[in-house]
C-alpha cells in the first residue's frame, strides 16, 4: 500500500483531467463550426477523443505532480503556503470547467437586440442598397455564403459578378449567411446569425425588410434563445417566429424551424 497515494493522485487527476478535455473538445466544437450542428458533431467524433486522452494524461501528471509538491520540503516550510496550493487545485479545476461550459453556452445563443440594433445603425446604408439589389432581381430568393437560389442565377439574368458584389456587402453588414426573400422581394430576411443544420432544427436571427407589418410582433427578442422563445411568447402568439419593429419597413427577426 506504500503506493496508495501515488495511485490515490493518478486518479483523481486523471479523472479531473479527463472532465476537462472533453469539456475542452465540446468548446471547440462549438467555436470551429459556426453553429451547425452536424459540423459540431464531425467535430467532436475528432476532438473528444483526443480531449480525453490528452486532459486524462494532463490530469495524471498534474496529480502526480501534486503528491511530490506536498510531500517535499522541511519541516520549516509554512504549512499555509501547501494550503493555497490545495485550494487554488481544488478551486481552480472546477472554476475552468464552469467557465468553458459558459463559453459553450454563450456561443449557442444569438446575438442580443441591442448588438443587432448598434449593427444595423452602422450599416443601414449597406441593407438599403442590398434591399434594392434583391427587388431588381426578381426570381433570386437565396444568397449563402457559397450557395443560391436558383443554383444558377445566370438563367435569371444575374451574373456571378452580381452575386459577389452581394456577398461582399452582406459580409460588410454582418450578415455573412445571406438572405432569403419572395420572389418579388418584397419580403427580405437578412441572417446575420443561423444554428441548426439540414438533419436538426434551425434557428435564424437578424433583419426583416417587409412592405406588410408581420406578426406577432414584440418589444424586444432577447428571450428567444437557441432552443427557442420564452412561455410568455407563446401566450402571446408565437408559433415559430418572432419580430420587432426598428423603424420603417424594418424589423429585428427571430425564427425557429424544425427539423
Amino acid at each position: 500500500m506504500r503506493n496508495a497515494p501515488a495511485v490515490g493522485s493518478a486518479i483523481l487527476g486523471g479523472g479531473a483531467g479527463a472532465v476537462v478535455g472533453i469539456v475542452a473538445a465540446f468548446l471547440c466544437a462549438s467555436a470551429l463550426s459556426g453553429n451547425n450542428t452536424l459540423a459540431a458533431g464531425f467535430i467532436l467524433v475528432f476532438a473528444a477523443p483526443l480531449g480525453l486522452l490528452l486532459g486524462t494524461g494532463a490530469g495524471i501528471w498534474g496529480g502526480l505532480a501534486a503528491l511530490r509538491f506536498f510531500q517535499s520540503g522541511t519541516p520549516q516550510e509554512p504549512e499555509r503556503r501547501k494550503g493555497a496550493v490545495a485550494w487554488a487545485i481544488a478551486l481552480g479545476v472546477p472554476a475552468l470547467i464552469a467557465a468553458m461550459g459558459w463559453g459553450i453556452f454563450l456561443l449557442e445563443q444569438p446575438p442580443s437586440d441591442r448588438k443587432l440594433l448598434a449593427n444595423f445603425r452602422r450599416h443601414k446604408s449597406t441593407f438599403d442598397d442590398l434591399t434594392r439589389m434583391v427587388r431588381t432581381d426578381k426570381g433570386l430568393t437565396r444568397v449563402d455564403e457559397n450557395w443560391t437560389a436558383p443554383s444558377e442565377p445566370e438563367k435569371i439574368n444575374v451574373s456571378g459578378v452580381r452575386i459577389r458584389e452581394y456577398r461582399r456587402l452582406l459580409t460588410s453588414g454582418n450578415a455573412k449567411r445571406g438572405f432569403s426573400a419572395d420572389e418579388r422581394g418584397t419580403a427580405i430576411r437578412f441572417h446575420c446569425w443561423v444554428a441548426g443544420s439540414a438533419i436538426s432544427s434551425t434557428v435564424l436571427k437578424g433583419y426583416f425588410y417587409s412592405e406588410t407589418p408581420p406578426k406577432p410582433l414584440f418589444q424586444n427578442l432577447d428571450d428567444c434563445g437557441r432552443w427557442g422563445c420564452s412561455a410568455d411568447k407563446w401566450d402571446a402568439g408565437y408559433k415559430g417566429e418572432a419580430y420587432r419593429p426598428i423603424g420603417g419597413n424594418w424589423y429585428l427577426f427571430y425564427k425557429r424551424v424544425s427539423g
